[in-house]
C-alpha cells in the first residue's frame, strides 16, 4: 500500500544519506589543509541532492544495460585521468595552492583506488541487487568524479594560467559527466540544472580559497 510505499522510500533515504556520511567519514581526514575537503562536501551534496530529487519524483533506474556500460567506460577515463595525475604528481602540487602540506604518492594512491573499488561495487549492487541506497556513492563519483573533474582541472589551469596535470583527460567529462546525470535521471532540464549549478557553486570557493 501507499504506507508500505513510504517506509520504503524513507529506508532507501535514510539508508542512502547514512551511506554518504560514512564515506565523508572515511575520507574527508586525508584532504587536511587542502582544497580536497571543499571539494569532497560539494561532491556529497550533490549527489545527495540529485538522489533525492530521484527518489522524490519516484524516477525509475534506467536499465541496467543503458547505464552501467557508460559508468564503467566513464571510469576507464577515470584510471587515464589517475595516470595523468599521478605522473605529473599532482598530489604534491595542488595542497600548497591552499596552504597545505604537499600530499604524499602512496596516500594519493590509496584514497583515489578505494574510491574507484566503491563507486565501481555500489554500481554492480544499486543494478543488479537493486540496492539503491548505494545510488550515493555512484552519484557521487558522477557529479565530483566526472563533472567535478571537468570543472576543477578548467579552474586551476585556467588561474594558473599553465598546465595542471589532469587537465587533458578531465575534459572529457564535459561529455561524460552529463551524460551520466541524463541517463539517471532521464530529464534534459534536470540534467543541465544539476550541471550549471555544480559548475558553479564549486569553482568559487576554490578560487577563493587559491586567493587567500
Amino acid at each position: 500500500g501507499v504506507g508500505a510505499s513510504v517506509v520504503g522510500g524513507l529506508k532507501v533515504l535514510g539508508g542512502g544519506w547514512a551511506t554518504g556520511g560514512v564515506m565523508a567519514g572515511v575520507f574527508l581526514p586525508y584532504g587536511r589543509g587542502s582544497a580536497l575537503p571543499a571539494r569532497l562536501w560539494r561532491g556529497f551534496v550533490s549527489g545527495g541532492l540529485v538522489f533525492c530529487w530521484l527518489r522524490g519524483r519516484c524516477v525509475a533506474l534506467p536499465r541496467p544495460v543503458a547505464f552501467v556500460p557508460l559508468f564503467f567506460v566513464t571510469l576507464g577515463v577515470q584510471l587515464l585521468h589517475f595516470t595523468e595525475e599521478y605522473v605529473g604528481e599532482l598530489a604534491m602540487l595542488y595542497p600548497p595552492l591552499y596552504g597545505g602540506e604537499p600530499q604524499t604518492q602512496t596516500i594519493f594512491v590509496v584514497l583515489n583506488m578505494s574510491i574507484y573499488a566503491l563507486v565501481s561495487w555500489a554500481c554492480v549492487l544499486v543494478f543488479y541487487r537493486d540496492l539503491r541506497f548505494l545510488l550515493v556513492p555512484v552519484l557521487f563519483f558522477v557529479c565530483l568524479g566526472a563533472l567535478g573533474n571537468a570543472i576543477i582541472h578548467s579552474v586551476w589551469t585556467i588561474r594558473l594560467g599553465d598546465y595542471f596535470p589532469g587537465v587533458i583527460t578531465a575534459q572529457a567529462y564535459w561529455v561524460l559527466g552529463p551524460l551520466l546525470l541524463y541517463r539517471l535521471t532521464g530529464s534534459v532540464r534536470a540534467t543541465a540544472v544539476a550541471a550549471i549549478a555544480f559548475a558553479i557553486l564549486l569553482p568559487v570557493p576554490l578560487t577563493v580559497l587559491m586567493s587567500a
